[in-house]
């Protein structure tokens, strides 16, 4: 699996857990449930580990440790911030156009001309008056 689906699945199985979780003191199934997902998250674990050179990166340890939601979603913030740095250093630059000067004068911006009422006095033009009673 590739890192990024890796995380995935490890996140998606931690909200199941943590929802079980809260739901698993009035229903006894979901009990069951939160078993199954807590030992699929630590074969996920030995899996994330195995590509990170034996040692589970941080995010993958709050992963298996969270039993919130809300600790899951810490779990995805540690995430980014760890892919930030390789998404940065794996970025190629591409050309860009030539941006005008930050100190010149910002030029005003035009505002849309207002539309034009006609007043009530007005002749209304021929294709569209009335005819004329003889």
């Amino acid at each position: 699996m590739a890192p990024d689906e890796l995380f995935n699945e490890s996140f998606d199985v931690c909200i199941r857990r943590a929802v079980l979780e809260k739901s698993a003191a009035s229903d006894p199934e979901s009990g069951a449930e939160v078993t199954v997902a807590s030992e699929y998250l630590e074969v996920l674990e030995v899996a994330t580990a195995a590509q990170h050179g034996g040692a589970a990166p941080a995010w993958m340890t709050q992963l298996a440790a969270a039993h919130s939601v809300k600790d899951c979603q810490r779990a995805f913030h540690t995430y980014l911030q760890s892919a930030a740095p390789a998404a940065v250093a794996t970025h190629t630059a591409r050309p860009q156009a030539a941006r005008p000067d930050a100190a010149a004068p910002a030029r005003p911006v035009a505002k849309p001309p207002r539309p034009r009422v006609s007043g009530a006095t007005e002749e209304l033009p021929p294709w569209l008056a009335p005819p004329a009673n003889p």
